[in-house]
């Protein structure tokens, strides 16, 4: 998958690009380590997920590109979200690809300076429910992504409004999609970006204009990590946005 075309079919979120929190003193650079584990879970076009083949989508291009400069080697750990957030809490996985930042996850995972791109949260509907505001899904079975932090904003946001609804929990967008299709839902949580490239594949998906909770995508790895693989990642994400030919 080539990089450049990735990165500018997706100028409309690159847009947001930014920092999430402050930098840290740099180290060492991250050379040492023979093969870093990889955590990836499906989230296209962000990460992409297929049996038998090597994971693609805009944040491997870019891991692969400093893997190439750095002679880095990787092991692959797929897994759903929630799999792969157990085993960065328990030091199993080195990185993980394609994580939205929040102060709630920074307490316990250590983040990327620099941000991948920038997303939010949108509610499709199925074709046959009439859904234009949180109000309507009250009483309603709502698909929703397992561990992601959309989930958990749409879960928080219900309760403060004092509705109470169905969960449906899913292990991927597709997922959440495709239940939304099938009926066993009346709507669906994904991010902006998978529902815009995907949701036409469900002929009974509608999207609504029900959106919230804007992210900026992130590389994460364990709390008490050597902060230099994450540094060095930085560095060339950094100079990657500073190219004018990706420039907006």
């Amino acid at each position: 998958m080539d990089l450049r075309r990735i990165l500018l079919g997706c100028l409309w979120v690159c847009v947001f690009l930014g920092a999430a929190h402050a930098e840290e003193p740099v180290t060492a650079a991250f050379d040492e380590r023979k093969s870093v584990r990889v955590g990836v879970f499906d989230n296209p076009p962000i990460v992409m997920v297929r049996p038998n083949a090597k994971p693609e989508g805009i944040a491997m291009d870019v891991l692969h590109s400093v893997a190439t400069q750095e002679s880095w080697r990787f092991t692959y750990v797929p897994g759903t979200l929630d799999e792969i957030l157990k085993l960065l809490d328990q030091g199993k996985i080195d990185i993980l690809v394609g994580i939205a930042y929040s102060e709630e996850r920074a307490r316990h995972y250590r983040f990327s300076r620099e941000s991948l791109l920038g997303n939010w949260a949108m509610v499709y509907r199925h074709a046959g429910a009439k859904i234009n505001s949180l109000l309507d899904l009250k009483a309603q079975p709502v698909a929703l992504l397992r561990g992601s932090i959309h989930s958990q904003v749409f879960t928080r946001s219900m309760k403060d409004f004092g509705l109470v609804f169905t969960p449906v929990y899913a292990d991927s967008f597709a997922q959440v999609l495709a239940a939304v299709d099938r009926g066993e839902a009346k709507a669906g949580v994904v991010n902006r970006t998978f529902g815009a490239l995907n949701a036409h594949r469900y002929g009974d998906v509608v999207e609504t204009g029900i959106v919230f909770n804007p992210v900026y995508v992130h590389y994460a790895a364990p709390k008490e990590s050597d902060p230099s693989l994450l540094q060095t990642i930085d560095r060339h994400l950094a100079q990657l946005k500073a190219d004018p030919r990706f420039n907006v």
